[in-house]
């Protein structure tokens, strides 16, 4: 009878980085199909350095993959980032516009008494509104964010052994810290963000294996690639937009802290023991 020790096997956070044999692959197979001439040249002269088996070969081409599959991974989070930094330059520059002081007096002067609503100052006094702000605390996120501070709360008693007072200051803005530093990353997002951003990378492999090898330059093969890049896109444009909404981000963190919390065991009690006299 064949058993497994669980204990013994690869921890998830190992097997993650085995998801860079995707674009690796993709990467060299494409080119393999694109250029067959290029694919043989480049056994032959591996045959001239060593005559390696049909395995020792197999296994040259996953290393190959797995190298070049991180480094797509790495230029998949590089895309992800420079995108993020300009949304956020954007936004600042946003509400810099229409966040000022000046253009608050400006537009109370333009609005007047009684209200002038026509489309215009409409449009600038929304254009104003999520400027400043954008969004007030609905019924909602504050109840989401008062499970999330009594979670926080028995997480940081139960594993750490501090207690609410010594958590929080005189200002009671300490728990903007716990929140964002306690809790366990949820599993379902991170497969989410895992998934596309290997997604991602295997269309920028895609791409780029059309310069090495034109002959993939057909409508099925760059629908493919640009379905990959979409669809990488799409998740990490959708956890952004996850973080932007304070009810789902709260929720999120309430998820996280919850996972936390719940491998934790309650703290153990000593049974009390009752001296007896000697008989």
């Amino acid at each position: 009878m064949i058993s497994i020790d669980l204990s013994k096997t690869p921890s998830l956070r190992f097997l993650i980085y085995l998801l860079a044999l995707f674009p690796g692959l993709f990467f060299l197979l494409s080119i393999a199909v694109g250029d067959p001439q290029l694919a043989k040249t480049t056994i032959e002269q591996v045959d001239q350095v060593h005559p390696f088996p049909s395995y020792g070969l197999l296994l040259i081409l996953v290393g190959s993959g797995f190298v070049i599959g991180e480094a797509f991974v790495l230029l998949s989070w590089l895309v992800v980032t420079v995108l993020t930094a300009i949304y956020r330059a954007l936004s600042a520059a946003f509400r810099k516009l229409f966040g000022g002081a000046r253009i608050n007096m400006w537009f109370a002067k333009v609005q007047g008494i009684p209200l002038n609503k026509n489309l215009a100052v409409r449009i600038l006094g929304r254009l104003i509104f999520l400027a400043r702000g954008g969004q007030t605390d609905s019924e909602d996120a504050q109840a989401i964010r008062f499970c999330l501070a009594a979670a926080t709360e028995k997480l940081l008693e139960r594993r750490y052994g501090i207690d609410k007072f010594r958590a929080t200051g005189p200002n009671g803005g300490e728990w903007q810290v716990w929140f964002t530093v306690m809790g366990k990353p949820v599993k379902s997002l991170v497969e989410s963000l895992n998934a596309g951003r290997t997604t991602l990378a295997c269309g920028l492999a895609g791409f780029l294996s059309l310069c090495i090898a034109p002959r993939l330059a057909n409508r099925y093969y760059v629908a493919m690639s640009s379905l990959f890049v979409f669809s990488g896109l799409w998740a990490a444009g959708w956890y952004f937009i996850l973080t932007r909404n304070p009810v789902w981000f709260d929720t999120l963190r309430l998820r996280s802290v919850l996972a936390e919390l719940q491998d934790c065991s309650p703290p153990t009690q000593k049974p009390e023991t009752t001296k007896t006299g000697a008989d």
